[in-house]
């Protein structure tokens, strides 16, 4: 397995156990790490789950037919039950 450096050429050494063998960070984690030190998958699935508010001005059709901008929003995508469509 070969280690990368990050986008800001840095290694990350004091990554913990859990975040290297789940897949899915915990509660704690996403509310309490800054969304600049969280990794794009970590972030996404923290958004995903309405732990972290989403950012920009994109709007979403949700399930009910309503039309709204998600930005500083916590909305949970429909893979864990939320109004916000899946679109993988």
């Amino acid at each position: 397995m070969k280690i990368l450096p990050t986008a800001t050429g840095k290694i990350n050494t004091c990554m913990k156990v859990y975040q290297v063998v789940e897949r899915k960070p915990t509660k704690a984690y996403c509310k309490n790490t800054p969304k600049s030190k969280m990794g794009v998958s970590d972030l996404a699935s923290c958004k995903s789950r309405a732990l972290v508010a989403r950012d920009g001005k994109k709007s979403h059709k949700l399930s009910s037919g309503k039309r709204v901008t998600v930005g500083n929003r916590k909305i949970k995508g429909a893979r864990y039950g939320g109004p916000l469509p899946d679109y993988s």
